[in-house]
């Protein structure tokens, strides 16, 4: 029996939905493996009830997103209860604790009966897959080991990037983070890797004895497919002006400063740089900044849109100059191949995962040197022929990248055996690294 986890969509529907990242990527490839084993169970896993409880989500055109919905009433839906921190004192575990008992007891109070079509599961035996956040993985780990499951546990990964803070003095999310996926490594059957950067990341991390020795590893790379079949409205219009699109570029290691750079170093040029639209969750430390003065072009050449769908992202991607992917360290980077799935050059930086998901056919920069993105943000905004040559390499190459499908065939290979599956092909990337090294 194969349990598919969804508690990453459980934990978002409350309070304002953040369908990207991490939840994307649950909620794309169980829709896919549905499709692939209608057999596969749903589960959620409650911390409040402490239950895995089976679900019955709706797929496809009878959800509500054209993809996936839960169908749980806003009632059930839990108030979040306080992480366990490593890094907590005595007090503070207490305190937490208190906090907790009142929190379960008013989820339980606000629906104390389980909704149509749920029902609570024991998994006693089977595997189960789970591609949530650690933190939401762990608290099964926990719960798994209380009652002495025979389950297998099969757990994505999808970077280690918080594990780069250890070089100097760890914060406490760090600290939790290693802690988190200690735990997992330590109870799992088997970790995916999303790309071969974290594979190799969690392989030096293990060597370093920042986590424990891994089980089996392997890696099960994600899509660049975009779904453009969807009735969400597009909300948002096409700027009049020349853009590019940043999804969740921040400032710090998402790397945001290096487009602000390059603008600054084009307005001295006396060109005129593009307006860069910045796509995802918009946090109030990042408005402060911006609005501080410290950054000149953000007045006039930066513009916020708050959390918009994926409707509105693929139509405003497909109208970009370019998508910029500057980050330093992405253990994937969806961004960088949604942009390829529709046929617009991604700008992006030439690290860690960001060249498995570019391949050969993304612009490649120094995340550090303001002026090559210039150059290349403005050669795109002024050679017809240059931007209308990359545009054509891409779309000759669409039919080699990579679906959702691939990845959930992928998975299913990777938790039943590859006899157990009949893949769609292969269910690796090209070898493209070395193509676009440095």
């Amino acid at each position: 029996m194969l349990y598919y986890d969804l508690s990453e969509l459980y934990m978002i529907s409350r309070g304002r939905l953040k369908f990207y990242g991490i939840a994307r990527v649950v909620a794309e490839v169980a829709h896919d493996v549905y499709m692939a084993a209608p057999d596969t169970v749903f589960v959620i896993y409650d911390e409040s009830r402490r239950s895995f409880l089976k679900v019955s989500p709706c797929f496809g055109a009878a959800s509500d997103n054209g993809l996936i919905s839960l169908g749980l009433p806003e009632a059930f839906i839990p108030k979040p209860l306080r992480p366990f921190k490593t890094t907590r004192r005595a007090p503070g575990r207490l305190l937490a604790g208190i906090r907790n008992f009142f929190t379960r007891m008013s989820n339980i109070a606000r629906a104390p009966d389980l909704p149509e079509g749920v029902e609570k599961v024991e998994l006693r035996d089977g595997v189960l897959f789970s591609a949530s956040r650690p933190q939401l993985v762990a608290q099964m780990v926990r719960k798994l080991k209380r009652q002495r499951s025979a389950s297998r546990l099969h757990v994505m990964l999808h970077d280690a990037i918080p594990l780069y803070e250890y070089t100097g003095q760890p914060t406490a999310s760090a600290m939790d983070f290693r802690h988190n996926n200690a735990l997992i490594i330590s109870f799992a059957d088997q970790i995916i890797a999303n790309s071969e950067f974290t594979r190799q990341d969690l392989v030096r991390f293990a060597e370093e004895g920042l986590l424990p020795p891994l089980p089996r590893i392997q890696v099960v790379p994600l899509a660049q497919q975009t779904r453009c079949e969807t009735d969400e409205a597009v909300s948002v219009p096409v700027p009049a002006r020349p853009y590019i699109v940043g999804v969740g570029v921040t400032l710090g290691r998402k790397n945001l400063d290096v487009i602000l750079r390059a603008q600054e170093i084009m307005l001295a040029r006396n060109e005129e740089p593009p307006l860069m639209l910045f796509c995802g969750a918009v946090r109030n430390s990042m408005r402060r900044t911006l609005q501080s003065g410290a950054w000149p072009t953000a007045r006039e050449h930066l513009r916020l849109i708050d959390s918009p769908s994926q409707a509105t992202l693929n139509h405003l991607l497909k109208h970009a100059v370019a998508a910029v992917v500057p980050s330093k360290l992405e253990g994937w980077g969806l961004p960088v191949g949604e942009a390829l799935w529709l046929g617009v050059p991604p700008v992006t930086a030439r690290t860690s995962s960001l060249t498995e998901v570019g391949q050969d056919l993304a612009i490649y920069f120094d995340p550090d040197d303001a002026e090559e993105l210039a150059d290349i943000l403005s050669r795109l905004m002024t050679d017809d022929d240059y931007k209308r040559s990359v545009r054509q390499r891409i779309e000759g190459r669409h039919g080699s990248l990579r679906t959702w499908n691939c990845v959930a065939h992928g998975i299913l290979a990777a938790v039943r055996g590859p006899s157990a599956v009949s893949a769609p092909g292969d269910i690796s990337l090209p070898a493209a690294r070395a193509q676009v090294a440095a």
